[in-house]
Order: C-alpha cells, then structure tokens, then sequence
C-alpha cells in the first residue's frame, strides 16, 4: 500500500511536470510570436493621401533623394502634392573633383539648378522646392526658433497631410567606412529633424508665431530610420531603384561615380527590405512614425 501510494505520487508529480512544460513551451511560442508581431513594420498607405500635400524636410539638396526618393515617386505618381523644404543650399559640399574650383555662391546655384533636375525625375515641380536660406554645415549654431519660425510658416501655408525628416539622433550603426557616408550622422541632419518636430507641435498651437498664419496640425508625421529598433513603418520601392538612381545622379556636384552611387542605392534599399522583413519587399524605405 504505502508503495502503491508513492508511485501514484510520482505519477501525479510527472503529470504536473509535464503540464508546466507544455505551457512554458506554449507561452514561449506565444511570446515569440507575439513580438514578432510587435515587431513587424507597418507599410504606410500612400494612397490615403491622393489630393493633398506632403511636405519633406531636409538639410541640404540631395538628403530627400538619398532617403526618400522612392516614397516620392510614389507620391507623386498618384497625383500627391510633394513639397521639398531645404535649409541650407548646401554650398560648402562638393565632393566631386570636376566642380572644386567653385566658391560657394557657384557651388549654391549649381545645387539649386541639380535639385531641379532630380526632383523632376521623382516629379516634383521647381516650384515646389523651397530653401530656407541658412548657411550649409552651420545649422546648428542658428537658433532653433528662428528655423521653428520658417518651417511653421510653411506648414501653416500648405497644410500637410504628412510631413517627413531627418531622425534626430545619431545612428551610429551606419558608419561611414561601410558606404554610409554622412547617413548615420551629419549635424545639420539631426538638428533640423529635432527642430522640425518642434516645428510640428508648433503649428499647432495658435498663439505661437501667430504672424505665420492659422494654426494646422499635421497628421502624419516621420523620420527617416535605418534602424532596426526604431522603424515602425515603411514603404516597398522594389520597382523603383532605377528611378531613385537617376534622381540621386543629377546631384553632378556631389556624385560623379554612377556604379557607385547605384551601389549605394542598393544597399540601402536592402538593408530597409531586411529590417522589413516581409515576402516579396526586395527593396524598402523605412521610417518611424510619430503622431
């Protein structure tokens, strides 16, 4: 009897055991699951935003085509209004050979004349591209109200449906060494992403820069990411590297070496698709959305 007692224990007890390792096991598969699922980026619906205007943000002429050039084609493919607004002119960048013996006011209206040039690859119209006037590589010694002031009245003006701009922090996983260039970090990049989301709160408030017009609050709202522990969203140009090559190649003054720069656009947009992550999304550019 008393023998009979304990193996009946130690039957009950490997019962026991084996239904707690069947619910770890299950939990496990759910938590895996269940993040994964957190973790998947949600592909921005462009179509939402046919008949209005999107406004994008950068630094210098050439950011919006190295990081959102696809986006762009797309947008403007379905009739979106695209606005380009840029701080800088970006005459104290010049890395081709052909173009060094330029001071900057030449090296300013060369940009201007290949910023035109791209944007009508992605279909933007010339006077859709607005510059803000401050000096390239300096941004950060300009005070952020002053840029704040600019970037309201503009937004003010046009009242976009989606704004999108530079991630306000380094991304120091992007080094330069491994063809990222100033991607990962330039300082005029982040601090007119940080001054473009106070920018955007501002907008919306009434009573600041009320001399800018009626306040709007823009409903979508973006930075560039090329960072796997902070995109949430993105968009497939699996179909258009072609088209973002072309753009990025009418910026002469910056870029002499087509199989580089197509190289380049490659990369790029396959590092986006592997943080995508999803069947049948070769190439991607990817973003975090704040709003």
């Amino acid at each position: 009897r008393p023998h009979h007692d304990a193996s009946s224990q130690m039957d009950i007890s490997f019962i026991s055991l084996l239904f707690l390792s069947i619910i770890a096991i299950l939990s496990l598969i759910y938590f895996r699951s269940n993040r994964k699922e957190r973790n998947r980026l949600e592909r921005i619906n462009l179509e939402d935003w046919k008949g209005k205007n999107v406004l994008f943000v950068s630094a210098h002429p050439d950011d919006i085509e190295a990081t959102c050039g696809g986006t762009v084609s797309k947008l403007t493919s379905q009739g979106t209004q695209v606005h380009f607004l840029i701080a800088t002119e970006g005459e104290k960048g010049c890395s081709n050979r052909l173009f060094m013996k330029m001071n900057n006011e030449e090296i300013a209206e060369t940009r201007k004349e290949e910023e035109i040039k791209a944007a009508a690859v992605l279909g933007v119209e010339p006077e859709n591209i607005h510059y803000m006037g401050f000096s390239d590589s300096e941004l950060i010694g300009t005070p952020s109200l002053t840029l704040q002031r600019v970037i309201v009245k503009r937004i003010r003006e046009l009242k976009p449906i989606a704004l999108f701009t530079w991630y306000p922090f380094p991304q120091f996983d992007l080094k330069p060494l491994n063809m990222w260039g100033d991607l990962g970090y330039h300082p005029d990049h982040q601090y007119i992403g940080q001054v473009t989301l106070d920018a955007k709160t501002g907008a919306g408030v009434g009573r600041l820069f009320p001399e800018t017009g009626p306040q709007w609050s823009t409903p979508h709202f973006y930075f560039v990411s090329y960072s796997k522990e902070n995109a949430s969203h993105f968009v497939d140009i699996s179909n258009l590297l072609g088209t973002k090559t072309e753009s990025f190649l009418a910026h002469k003054t910056q870029y002499s070496d087509a199989n580089f720069i197509g190289k380049l656009v490659e990369l790029l947009g396959k590092h986006s698709a592997g943080i995508v992550n999803q069947s049948g999304v070769t190439s991607a550019e990817t973003f975090l959305g704040y709003y």
